[in-house]
């Protein structure tokens, strides 16, 4: 988000109030889970929330959605890289 701020300097309100949002959302899970008297905030009640749900359960899913832009965007940057050293530079 930071990153994005920086390379869209008129939207940087609306990333930092994401930013909040994210942190104030992490920190309400986990002060609901002690709340509750959870051993873990990532035990969850099965029949709640089902982003939670697939997000503690599904750790392909997970990954797949966590890790593919990133393998995305070195696969789409190293595509373009050209090699300087030819065969002739031996």
């Amino acid at each position: 988000m930071v990153n994005l701020a920086l390379l869209y300097p008129r939207a940087t309100l609306l990333f930092q109030l994401s930013m909040s949002l994210d942190v104030a959302s992490h920190w309400l899970h986990l002060h609901s889970s002690v709340v509750r008297g959870s051993e873990s905030h990532k035990m969850i009640d099965l029949s709640g929330n089902p982003v939670l749900r697939i997000y503690y359960t599904s750790r392909p899913l997970v990954c797949s959605l966590l890790c593919s832009p990133c393998v995305l965007e070195m696969s789409s940057s190293t595509a373009s890289f050209t090699c300087s050293i030819s065969p002739r530079d031996h």
